[in-house]
């Protein structure tokens, strides 16, 4: 299930993307939003925790539970689709190395009380990759089977 970019040109210009589209990620999970500098830490370390909650508030607040939800899972499917086209790795390393930098972000995030660390997010947020990777796979698939 590799997903390859023809040139090393076209990798390098897809590689420049990536790093982009993360710097203006890192911008909106620190700083953007009115995001609050917390005077506490603020966490959540149990799975589905956080989206049970959001799940459980839809009807009464829907607008927080939607941008909660899909807010943590839409802006992370482009790096499903550009990440394996910038390098050839396997997706379950690919998925590992994104998991491991989402991780070290949520935990910058609780350390320097700029937003918090959740579990949920990082579930979220490789949700977000893999449905992208997906895409990718299956619009190659569809373009170049024979």
């Amino acid at each position: 299930m590799r997903v390859e970019v023809a040139s090393r040109s076209g990798r390098s210009m897809v590689a420049g993307l990536t790093i982009l589209y993360g710097c203006v990620l890192v911008y909106w999970m620190f700083f953007a939003f009115n995001r609050a500098h917390f005077t506490d830490y603020r966490y959540n370390f149990i799975p589905f925790d956080t989206i049970n909650h959001f799940v459980g508030i839809a009807r009464e607040a829907r607008g927080p539970a939607v941008l909660n939800l899909f807010g943590n899972v839409i802006p992370f499917i482009p790096f499903g689709l550009l990440l394996p086209l910038s390098a050839r790795l396997n997706p379950i390393v690919w998925t590992f190395v994104f998991a491991a930098v989402i991780t070290l972000l949520e935990m910058l995030q609780l350390v320097t009380k700029r937003g918090m660390f959740d579990v949920d997010d990082i579930i979220l947020n490789v949700l977000g990759f893999l449905i992208g990777y997906v895409v990718l796979f299956v619009v190659r698939s569809l373009l170049f089977s024979k």
